[in-house]
C-alpha cells in the first residue's frame, strides 16, 4: 500500500460565503458566515468583502445582488381591484351626469341640489382619479399631490352636501331665524369650506410635507418604497377637517329629518355621513399598524367613501327620474306635499295657542285634538263666511289643501281669525 503524507492542519478549508476566524493556535481556525452586506467568493478568505454600491447580500452569501424595489404595484390583485372599482365609479358618475342633464329641469334634480350635484360629481371624479396615484412607484411629487388632490376634491363634495343639509334644515324650520337665513349663501359656504382645506394642505406642504421613504432591513433583499406623511399632524388636520364638516352635515340633517318623504334628502345625508365616518374609523388603526399596506388601505377607504355618496345621493334620484310615475315627481306634486307637511306642522305647533273665542276673550284650546271632525270658519273682508269640513284624514288630502288655499287666499284680511266648531 502506498503511504499517504499526513496533513498537519486541525481545520477544514472554508467554503465561499465563509471567512476564517483564527484561534490562538496559528494553524487552527473556525469558518464563520459572512455578515449581511458582505460576501466571500473564494476558499479560505480571511475577511469577507463588502458588497458594491446598490447591491446587498444576506448572511453567508458568496455573491451580492441588487435589491428588489417593492411598492403597491399595478399588477397586484388588490391594486387591480381598486383601480377597477375606481374606473367603474367614474363611468357611473358619467352615466349619472347624462341622466341629470336630461332631467335638469325636473323637480327631482332641483330638490337634489341642482347645480350642486354637478359640483359633487366633479369632486368625486377627482377623488377617484386620486386613487390612481396611490398605485405604482411613488416619488416626491406623487407623495405630495395625492393627499392634496384627495383632500380638496372630497372637501368640495362634503361642502356641497353641507349646503344641501343646511337648505333642508332652513326650509322646514317652522320658526325661521333671520340670522340663520342670512348665513345661507351656497357659493360662499362652498368656497370657504374648500379654501380652509386648501390652507391646511398648503401649511402641510410647507412645514411638514409628505416625502418618499425608503425602508430596508439587513435580513431582506427588498427595498420598500412608500410615502411618509411626515409627523402625521398635517394628515390628521386634513382628515379631521373633513370629519368636522361631515359631522355638521349629520347634525343639520338630523334636525331637519321630519320632512315630506319626497323632499327627504336628510336620510341620504345621514346615511352617507355614517358610511364615511365608519370607513375612516376602521381605516385609522389599520393605517397605523400595516406599514407596508398603507397606500392600499387609504385607497380602499377613498373608494368606499365615494361609492357611499354615489349610492346615497345620486342613484335614488336616477331611479326617480327613470322609473317613477311622472305625475309623482312634478313640481306641483312636490308643492302639494310641502303644503301637507306645512299644515301637519301647524297642527302640531297650534296645539296650545290662544284663540279668539268670538266673545272678546282669549282662551287656550287644544283645538285639533278636540275637533277630530270639525269645520274651519274663514272670515273674508266682504262679510262672507266660508266653511270647509275637515275629516280626520283631511290633513293628508291634497284636494282639501287646495280648497284651503283657495279659501284662505280669498280672505283679504290676513289677520286670519280661525274658529273651530265641533259638529
Amino acid at each position: 500500500m502506498p503511504h499517504s503524507v499526513p496533513e498537519s492542519k486541525c481545520s477544514e478549508s472554508c467554503l465561499p460565503g465563509f471567512a476564517k476566524k483564527i484561534y490562538k493556535v496559528f494553524c487552527c481556525y473556525n469558518c464563520t458566515k459572512c455578515e449581511a452586506g458582505t460576501f466571500s467568493n473564494e476558499h479560505n478568505l480571511e475577511n469577507c468583502l463588502e458588497c458594491p454600491n446598490k447591491t446587498w447580500s444576506l448572511k453567508g452569501w458568496n455573491h451580492c445582488e441588487p435589491r428588489k424595489e417593492t411598492y403597491f404595484k399595478w399588477n397586484e390583485p388588490f391594486a387591480i381591484t381598486l383601480v377597477t372599482f375606481a374606473g367603474i365609479g367614474i363611468l357611473l358618475l358619467f352615466a349619472v351626469l347624462i341622466i341629470f342633464l336630461i332631467g335638469r329641469h325636473s323637480a327631482v334634480v332641483k330638490v337634489a341640489g341642482g347645480k350642486l350635484c354637478f359640483l359633487m360629481m366633479g369632486g368625486l371624479v377627482t377623488s377617484f382619479c386620486a386613487v390612481m396615484l396611490f398605485v405604482g412607484k411613488p416619488n416626491e411629487q406623487i407623495c405630495r399631490s395625492r393627499q392634496t388632490l384627495y383632500g380638496l376634491s372630497f372637501t368640495l363634495c362634503v361642502s356641497c352636501i353641507l349646503v344641501k343639509a343646511y337648505r333642508t334644515f332652513l326650509a322646514f324650520l317652522m320658526n325661521q331665524n333671520n340670522i340663520l337665513k342670512k348665513l345661507y349663501r351656497p357659493p360662499i359656504i362652498i368656497v370657504c369650506g374648500t379654501a380652509i382645506q386648501a390652507l391646511i394642505c398648503t401649511f402641510w406642504l410647507i412645514f411638514d410635507s409628505p416625502k418618499l421613504e425608503i425602508q430596508t432591513t439587513d435580513d431582506s433583499m427588498e427595498i420598500l418604497l412608500q410615502c411618509n406623511e411626515g409627523s402625521n399632524w398635517g394628515f390628521g388636520f386634513m382628515l379631521g377637517y373633513i370629519v368636522l364638516l361631515a359631522l355638521i352635515c349629520f347634525i343639520l340633517a338630523l334636525k331637519g329629518r321630519k320632512v315630506p318623504t319626497r323632499f327627504n334628502e336628510t336620510g341620504y345625508i345621514i346615511f352617507s355621513v355614517v358610511i364615511y365616518i365608519f370607513v375612516w374609523v376602521c381605516f385609522i388603526p389599520i393605517y397605523i399598524t400595516k406599514l407596508q399596506q398603507r397606500s392600499g388601505v387609504q385607497a380602499a377607504a377613498i373608494v368606499v367613501s365615494n361609492f357611499g355618496i354615489i349610492f346615497c345621493h345620486f342613484i335614488p334620484k336616477c331611479y326617480m327620474i327613470l322609473c317613477k310615475n311622472k305625475k309623482d315627481i312634478t313640481t306641483q306634486a312636490y308643492k302639494d306635499r310641502v303644503r301637507i307637511y306645512s299644515i301637519q306642522s301647524t297642527n302640531s305647533e297650534l296645539n296650545n295657542v290662544s284663540l279668539d273665542s268670538g266673545e272678546g276673550t282669549m282662551e287656550s284650546d287644544n283645538w285639533v285634538r278636540k275637533s277630530r271632525n270639525s269645520v274651519i270658519t274663514i272670515h273674508s273682508s266682504d262679510s262672507r263666511t266660508n266653511f270647509i269640513e275637515l275629516s280626520p284624514n283631511s290633513f293628508s288630502s291634497v284636494e282639501t289643501l287646495r280648497k284651503l288655499d283657495k279659501l284662505w287666499n280669498s280672505s283679504s284680511t290676513l289677520r286670519k281669525r280661525t274658529r273651530t266648531q265641533s259638529i
